[in-house]
This record gives C-alpha cells, structure tokens and sequence, in this order.
C-alpha cells in the first residue's frame, strides 16, 4: 500500500434494514493495489458475504490488475475455502498470515510473467 499516490477509500455497507445491526466491509482502493477490510463484519457473516462479493471482486480484479490485494481480518477458513483458489486462478501468488485465534491477513501479489 505504501508509495500508491491515488487512493480513494469506500465503504461497503448491504445492511437495508435498519432495525438489524449494521455491519461494514471498507474497500481502499490505491493505484496498484486493493486492500479490503473485514474488521466489523463477524467471522460467522465473512462466508455468507464473501461467497455473494467474489463473482464482483474477481471481475474487478481482472478489469484494475492491481499487483497487490490484501484482505485484513479475514478469517482463516474463509480464505481457504472461499477466497484463495479463485484468485490463484486469475494469476496471483498467496499467502495467509493469522495475527489473532481466528482472523488473519491474506495478501495476494500478481505473479511475474517471465
């Protein structure tokens, strides 16, 4: 993320209801990178939101090119099964860092071509 000079920052919110409690997704979106935030949204709703996000994330992933793309406080599980493949395919190397029982940082970094 560092050295990206145009950066414009989102939030992500798909509650309608506002009776149900409010949970967010922050999308900060740098010249060459992505960096998505999972921070307020609970591990058990990581799944169901990010199976309904991926057909989007991929194709953006594909139509920016971005070199890097990190996922903050993204549950372990989640990036197995859910995220890690798909974005593999696209050209992408991984790796998954925890930092806490359940949450972790996946970093996703496009592969040089050769």
């Amino acid at each position: 993320m560092q050295g990206d000079d145009d950066c414009s920052s989102q939030i992500s919110n798909h509650t309608t209801d506002r009776s149900q409690p409010n949970f967010q997704v922050y999308k900060r979106l740098g010249y060459s990178s992505l960096h998505l935030s999972f921070e307020d949204l609970p591990v058990a709703l990581q799944s169901l939101f990010v199976k309904h996000y991926m057909n989007d994330l991929e194709n953006e992933i594909k139509e920016h090119g971005w070199n890097r793309i990190e996922l903050n406080n993204l549950n372990e599980e989640v990036y197995r099964y859910h995220v890690n493949m798909p974005i593999r395919k696209i050209g992408y190397a991984s790796y998954y860092s925890r930092y806490n029982h359940d949450k972790g940082l996946a970093v996703f970094e496009k592969r040089q071509q050769l």
